[in-house]
């Protein structure tokens, strides 16, 4: 079952744009549809990808495995991906688990944007 509750597509130009809409918990239900949602948009759409975070006010370890697969399945494909609008708290978790330097971080969709297009 799908759940667009907690994500929107869309694209900015070429770049295709997911923002996440993650409430602080997630039922294993709602998680494995998340899960199922972007992977298989992935497949269907390869290229550069954004991923929003600026509804996004916490995410726990089954979230950032998920950001890692999603990299993972990108860069397999030839894309790019970059994390936009992390709250800080966020930052603090990328900070602390080292995955500021797994990803590339952009303070602003504008600034994700341009570089996805470098």
């Amino acid at each position: 079952m799908p759940v667009p509750e907690l994500y929107i597509f869309s694209s900015e130009g070429p770049i295709h744009v997911i923002e996440l809409r993650l409430p602080l918990q997630m039922d294993v239900l709602m998680f494995d549809d998340l899960n199922s949602a972007l992977i298989s948009h992935i497949m269907s759409n390869k290229g550069d990808y954004l991923i929003d975070l600026s509804r996004t006010d916490y995410v726990g370890s089954a979230v950032l495995g998920l950001l890692v697969n999603l990299r993972q399945k990108i860069r397999a494909a030839g894309g790019k991906l970059v994390l936009c609008q992390l709250s800080p708290r966020i930052l603090e978790i990328f900070r602390v688990g080292s995955l500021q330097q797994l990803f590339t971080l952009a303070s602003t969709r504008a600034a994700a944007v341009a570089a996805l297009a470098k």
